[in-house]
């Protein structure tokens, strides 16, 4: 009787071990896996102006070249990826594309704005794929600080605060003068 549980102990310990065994290798090559694909932004998103849209003299419109690189640093091609490019205002441009390994790609945008400031510009890297989960091997962000090329451009309405200081000058040296007048 002590053998026979000895036996069911032994073979019951065996098929456990060997259960958690298969279960980690899956775990592990799941993991494994996933790692071997490695996006990642490569310096810094560079522009540069391309089209300066004029009106009667003055700038009204600008047109930049973005450029942004990713590398595929796995060893696994990659699946469809979005590259979004999105401005202050909620302008979005989207990029599809695949990266063999080891490969590094320059996505280009063409970005126009009418508005004559400085904006931040968002970009975003993710699968295209809706029901793909999305970790720091296939997706990421930047963001980086567009500087509006003003040479030329529509004149900035100025600092109201001066206007108005210099509107209460010029009225009391009138009332001083007409009051000196008198």
């Amino acid at each position: 009787m002590v053998c026979i549980k000895s036996k069911v102990f032994i073979i019951s310990l065996t098929l456990a071990l060997l259960i958690t065994t298969i279960s980690i290798m899956f775990t592990n090559g799941a993991i494994a896996t996933e790692n071997r694909l490695g996006l990642e932004f490569v310096g810094e998103p560079s522009y540069e102006l391309i089209n300066r849209v004029t009106k009667g003299g003055k700038t009204v419109g600008w047109t930049y070249r973005i450029q942004v690189d990713i590398k595929n640093n796995g060893d696994q091609k990659s699946q469809e990826t979005t590259t979004n490019l999105t401005d202050e205002e909620g302008f979005e441009l989207k990029n599809i594309t695949t990266f063999q390994p080891g490969e590094t790609k320059t996505i280009n945008f063409l970005w126009s704005t009418t508005y004559g400031y400085d904006q931040t510009i968002n970009v975003n890297y993710f699968p295209t794929e809706v029901d793909t989960n999305w970790n720091p091997y296939n997706s990421g962000k930047t963001s980086f600080k567009l500087i509006i090329d003003k040479e030329g451009g529509i004149p900035a309405a100025g600092t109201p605060g001066f206007e108005f200081i210099l509107l209460i000058v010029v009225l009391s040296a009138i009332i001083f003068y007409f009051k000196r007048q008198k």
